[in-house]
Parts: structure tokens; sequence; C-alpha cells
């Protein structure tokens, strides 16, 4: 198929910055999941808090060891991966490039989610740098060319929390921690983030119903508001392609209407 429409496929780094203009691209990188920038010590994620067999005789007894402190990492598996940011540079120049039409980019930090999954703070942590560069270059972008909309925001929240370290009640004589999987991971700032996982006792964390944030630039100010359903993103971002100047939210949204 990329033959016939003329697509070149590029497979590296080097294929991907050499690649000139004058083709459409498909960037294949790896058969599976691209691999992600960090990881934990010695590839070490979230760990349960050891107890002492007193514990299974009360709550209320025994003695606990949470996780050792950990460090975030490079993965030595992420090698020259192409990084987001360099893909959302060379989307972004191949999209504008003899366009007067406008185009629509969607890119994705698809990690930041899936390492939840794997009770892996520290590889979602990586990947949510990962996504704030390629935002540095879609905002770049935005400010040489003024009429583009940015959003950026999620489907779903995901089961990693950020809990007190150490817990506000580690003055009380009896022994209190996290359930679940807990991660401690020192911080740039010399501090210790807790991070925590709970959602099940099986082999993969779930997604959760929280509000996401939703965040854009000005330009989408008359289509966006603070608090949208899933769905009004998507009639928010077909309203600017469209060129409306109204927000598509005057609709009648009450349960008696859905």
């Amino acid at each position: 198929m990329a033959a016939r429409y003329r697509f070149r496929v590029v497979t590296n780094v080097e294929e991907l910055a050499s690649a000139g203009l004058e083709q459409p691209l498909i960037g294949v990188f790896s058969e599976e999941t691209l691999a992600v920038r960090w990881q934990g010590t010695d590839g070490r994620t979230a760990e349960a808090t050891e107890t002492g067999w007193l514990h299974y005789l009360s709550d209320y007894l025994g003695d606990t060891k949470e996780p050792d402190v950990m460090d975030c990492e490079p993965n030595p598996e992420y090698g020259d991966t192409p990084s987001l940011a360099m893909m959302t540079e060379t989307a972004l120049e191949h999209l504008s490039t003899d366009n007067d039409q406008g185009f629509f980019l969607m890119i994705e930090s698809a990690s930041i989610d899936k390492q939840s999954h794997k009770r892996d703070p520290c590889g979602s942590i990586g990947e949510i740098e990962q996504l704030e560069e390629a935002l540095h270059h879609a905002q770049t972008f935005a400010q040489q060319h003024p009429d583009t909309l940015i959003i950026v925001t999620a489907d779903h929240a995901q089961a990693a929390q950020i809990l007190p370290e150490p817990t506000l009640y580690s003055g009380y004589p009896i022994p209190i921690y996290s359930p679940g999987l807990t991660a401690r991971i020192n911080t740039p700032e010399g501090g210790v983030m807790r991070i925590n996982y709970a959602t099940n006792n099986g082999f993969s964390e779930e997604h959760t119903g929280a509000n996401v944030p939703l965040f854009a630039n000005d330009v989408g100010a008359q289509q966006l508001r603070p608090f949208l359903r899933q769905r009004e993103v998507h009639d928010a971002m077909s309203a600017f392609l469209m060129g409306a100047t109204e927000p598509p939210l005057a609709q009648n949204t009450s349960p008696e209407s859905r």
C-alpha cells in the first residue's frame, strides 16, 4: 500500500532525520510498542509493602517495611528510538509545507497509560517528559501560525495516584501503609514522591473515572469550556476546523436528551 500511494517508509532515526518533503512519510520504528525513555532503578516497578507475621493476626499489630526508594534512570532498551518531539517536528513540517487547507494532527504519548497498567511510574514519567517536549514544538509552530489550535487532554484517568510521603498518619502507634503496590521515587528537588497503584490485585491496573485535564491555547477559547464531556471535545475540534464562531455546546445536554 505504501508503494501504491507513494509513501516513504522510514524505520530508524537516521532515515527520519534525512527524509525530504517530496513524499508523505510512514514511520515504523518497532514491531511492538516503542521502548520508553526511563525505567526505575534496575528496572524496578511498584512493589508491595512487607508486613510482619503479627499483622496477619490483626490490622493493629506488627511491623511494616515499605519499598526502598528508587531513581528514574535511562532505559537501555530506548537506545536510538526517535523521540516524540522529533516525530512531532517532522510531522508539522510535512503537513504545513505547500498546504493552504490546514490539517489535523494527533500526537499521543501512549505509554503514559501503558506503563501505568504495568505499575511502572518511571516509565510513565519519562513519557510525560516526551509529551512536554512535543508540546514545545507544537507551541513554537503555533506562534508562527497564529490560527493553530492546540488541545492537550487524555481519554481517561489511570490508576497511578500520588500520596503523601510519609503517610499523614505515620505517628499513629499502628502499622498504616498504602494498599496495593507502591513506588517511592527520588525527585530532582531532593524529596521523595510516593506513587500508589491499587485498582485490583491482578496483573494489570485499570482505568479510573476521575476527571482529566483539558488545556488549550487562546485560539480555542470560543469552542472550549473548563469542563467538557469526552464527545464534546470532538465537537469543539470539529467546530474549529469548520470555522464556527459559536461553541458547539448550546444543545440540550440534560439527561432527558441523551
